[in-house]
């Protein structure tokens, strides 16, 4: 019995003592491990101070996603962007993949983020310092995305030709960004007024691209070209909506530039009356924005139509599912130009001439 008693003794202090050797090793790997990665870095300290980027992006995600909801005086948003300049402050003290990254969303946090937190000179700085970065990375890419940052804070500090420079700088990397410089030559910030460039750089920014917002100016600004060439230079309504682009562009709040909109809409501006309907929609308040999109359907505004047609496609707003009318909106507005709605009455014929043989098959027309 004592026999086996020590065997079993003898057993469970091997199991202990290679329970033991485990523990040691891992303990000597992280030793070693965190030897030599401190030696790169300088100290243990600068080591245990490396900020985290995931969680970096995560609070500013979460910031930014509140703020759109509560406001930039919002007590959570302000604690989250803090936490996201830590982390990122934390980021860029060591060279590695994500340091470009690191600058540059901290120059869009001291450019667009809450008001009392804005920094414009640090904005800039950060800015150019994620050029100089992707520039030696070879990352190009990223690159207009900063020069962009850059020409915004030189705009709301109403720098126009310098804001001009720089759009012109993220254009030539990038086609899309030629939109902010058609802005500038719309509005005359800087330059003179010149509509035909304007339109000739929205269609720059949109060859080969489906972007909303930018038929969206192709087509206001088509507008105004026509109202002009009818001699009506002095509309009252078309001066109102480039207030209104201008101060969206500024970032104002909704109750600044909500006013000049529908004074706009008011005054018969049909790129007005679509885009109160738009405001109206997105708010949830479709019935307060209907009588501005009939407006706008009334002389054949290419997107209302293609707004109309997508209502009726998905019967949206106490509105019947009505395939016929959405066809017939989706053609008007396709006629016109309207991409979208070129895109969608493109698939509205497939599926229907699929449907077609669908049935065709079943009843062995």
């Amino acid at each position: 019995m004592k026999k086996i008693l020590l065997i079993k003794g003898l057993r469970k202090n091997t199991y202990n003592v290679k329970h033991i050797n485990i523990y040691q090793n891992i303990v000597h790997f992280f030793i070693i491990f965190l030897f030599f990665s401190c030696t790169s870095i300088g100290n243990i300290e600068d080591f245990l101070q490396r900020g985290d980027f995931q969680a970096a992006l995560k609070y500013h995600d979460l910031a930014w996603k509140r703020m759109e909801k509560y406001g930039d005086t919002d007590t959570e948003v302000l604690r989250l962007y803090n936490k996201a300049i830590d982390e990122y402050k934390k980021c860029i003290t060591v060279s590695n993949s994500n340091t470009g990254r690191a600058y540059r969303n901290l120059g869009r946090i001291y450019n667009t983020g809450p008001k009392t937190l804005r920094n414009y000179e640090e904005a800039v700085q950060y800015s150019n310092k994620a050029i100089e970065i992707y520039e030696r990375e070879k990352k190009s890419e990223f690159i207009p995305d900063c020069y962009d940052s850059i020409a915004f804070v030189f705009y709301k500090l109403g720098d126009y030709n310098l804001a001009l420079v720089h759009w012109k700088k993220a254009a030539e990397l990038s086609s899309q960004y030629a939109v902010r410089e058609a802005l500038l030559y719309w509005l005359g910030l800087g330059v003179e007024q010149d509509l035909p460039k304007a339109m000739e750089l929205y269609r720059k920014a949109t060859a080969g691209n489906d972007y909303y917002w930018y038929w969206l100016r192709i087509y206001a600004l088509e507008y105004q070209i026509n109202e002009f060439n009818k001699g009506n230079n002095n509309n009252e309504g078309i001066a109102l909506y480039m207030d209104y682009l201008h101060l969206r562009r500024m970032e104002e709040s909704k109750e600044v530039w909500m006013p000049k909109l529908i004074n706009s809409a008011d005054l018969y501006n049909t790129p007005a009356q679509y885009e109160l309907w738009i405001v109206y929609r997105d708010s949830k308040e479709p019935d307060s924005g209907m009588p501005y999109l009939q407006k706008a359907l009334d002389i054949n505004y290419a997107p209302a139509l293609f707004e109309m047609g997508w209502i009726y496609y998905n019967g949206l707003y106490n509105t019947k599912i009505n395939y016929k009318e959405a066809q017939k909106c989706y053609e008007k507005a396709a006629v016109k130009g309207y991409p979208r709605a070129q895109n969608n009455l493109g698939s509205l014929y497939y599926n229907k001439r699929r449907y077609s043989r669908y049935l065709c098959k079943i009843y062995q027309i």
